[in-house]
């Protein structure tokens, strides 16, 4: 995962340079289909970093009890 920082120095590069999102990846090692999702977050939400997804649904109770058993 990219931190903070760097994402806000693509997106600035993007938005406040009108650099194509093509060439901002080129210059930073990241694809322009990354730079286009960052930036599409960022107008959307406001800052750069993804939601925090929540794990707690993700593993199934029966799923984990019968794992369980082998570990």
């Amino acid at each position: 995962m990219y931190s903070a920082d760097f994402r806000w120095r693509v997106i600035t590069l993007h938005y406040a340079y009108s650099v194509p999102c093509e060439q901002v990846g080129r210059i930073f090692g990241v694809s322009g289909r990354t730079v286009r999702r960052w930036y599409k977050a960022f107008k959307s939400s406001g800052h750069v970093m993804p939601d925090s997804r929540d794990s707690s649904n993700v593993r199934d109770p029966e799923v984990l009890a019968s794992v369980s058993m082998y570990v």
